[in-house]
């Protein structure tokens, strides 16, 4: 009988693992960023099994276009970048339009950091926040493996400070648990940017995304965060107790529009998205106080600051809002905008010498893939959505 149980174990045991490398398999031959070269993909992941399961040695897999990640066994975030590069290829599309400008980007529960090192070769100076000992120990070996100025933090993210009782040894698995055996701080995304624009910021902790961003309350008022990525499962039944609407409604009381990628990262625009793939906020420049859109239009509403109409000769008459995301550019007069819900941050457009804006770096930088143009414009002054 003990034979009988021994054998029935092994087989059991080789099912599951020829059933995981099944998949395996599956996910690396259809993945979009294998394509045309998937012989080699499988290749590459045969490779890496031999090598953790054969030979004990860990692996450093490519990540975006000169980064590297350390890759141990059962390591599911980082194992995805041996398979495919980059692992979640309309997410990361998103973040490579996105910040291609620099500006800072936080990340949330930030594993070993593929995300976190994607950002920081972008050119962003980054963030990350992890609480597992074990994975922030991975994160930090995978910054200093990079090189890049990442600023660590071992904890968890959430509406307060404090403490918090946290699971280990779960990899990407691991959560915030009140029966949890370890003990990890709890930091607050204000109380870790302060009063400093937020270009991107990702959110990946097992359904509690909604502390995470209660805990943003100020910089979300303000629309100080540009563009956020949240994981959008149904761990946040068993986190909270809850689907993700609590988290779309918060996010639309401070001004933000959610959003999905297709498959180009380019983000569409969705109004009551159900659990499947991440999803994207931002703040929603139609909101903006001082703006009405009327058809076509977008009209002043402060009165003016003297005529713009029946100018003698071509001069600049205002900026053009590039929205990639999108699809349109909304022109802006000068003097309209200053602080109108975190659009141009805290810093105003002074109107100068014939409507001069001054310089192309206006603070816009942290809001989406927005950027300042400066044009001569010829016409009666109008405002134009275009």
């Amino acid at each position: 009988m003990r034979g009988t149980s021994s054998s029935a174990g092994l087989l059991a045991r080789a099912a599951a693992q020829f059933t995981t490398g099944t998949d395996v398999l599956r996910f690396v031959w259809r993945h979009p960023a294998n394509s045309g070269q998937r012989v080699r993909a499988v290749l590459r992941a045969v490779r890496y099994q031999a090598q953790v399961r054969v030979l004990r040695r860990r692996a450093v897999a490519r990540l975006g276009e000169r980064s590297r990640l350390w890759v141990d066994a059962h390591r599911t975030a980082a194992s995805k970048v041996i398979y495919a590069n980059p692992p979640d290829l309309p997410e990361m599309l998103v973040w490579r339009r996105a910040l291609r400008g620099g500006g800072l980007f936080v990340d949330v529960g930030a594993n070993v950091g593929s995300y976190a090192i994607l950002a920081a070769e972008l050119g962003a100076e980054v963030i990350a926040v992890e609480p597992a000992a074990d994975t922030f120990r991975l994160l930090t070996e995978n910054i200093a493996l990079n090189g890049y100025p990442v600023r660590a933090v071992q904890a968890a993210a959430g509406s307060q400070c404090g403490t918090a009782r946290f699971t280990s040894g779960l990899d990407a698995g691991n959560r915030l648990a009140v029966d949890g055996p370890a003990v990890t701080e709890l930091v607050t995304v204000d109380s870790l940017v302060g009063d400093r624009q937020v270009h991107g910021m990702k959110v990946d902790v097992e359904g509690f995304e909604i502390d995470v961003l209660r805990g943003a309350a100020r910089a979300l008022a303000e629309r100080r965060i540009g563009l956020i990525q949240l994981e959008w499962n149904e761990a946040s039944w068993s986190a909270v107790g809850t689907d993700r609407r609590p988290v779309a409604e918060l996010l639309a009381g401070h001004g933000y529009r959610l959003y999905r990628p297709d498959a180009d990262g380019r983000l569409v625009a969705v109004a009551d998205p159900g659990f499947g793939a991440d999803v994207f906020a931002r703040p929603d420049l139609t909101a903006c106080p001082d703006l009405k859109r009327d058809g076509q239009r977008v009209e002043r509403r402060d009165g003016g600051r003297g005529p713009l109409s029946r100018a003698p000769r071509p001069v600049i008459q205002g900026v053009a809002v590039r929205d990639e995301y999108l699809g349109h550019r909304l022109r802006i007069l000068p003097g309209d905008l200053t602080d109108h819900g975190g659009l141009l941050g805290k810093h105003p457009v002074p109107p100068g010498e014939d409507g001069d804006l001054g310089p192309l770096h206006v603070d816009l930088d942290h809001v989406g893939r927005r950027e300042l143009v400066r044009e001569r414009v010829e016409g009666d002054g109008r405002d134009e959505t275009r």
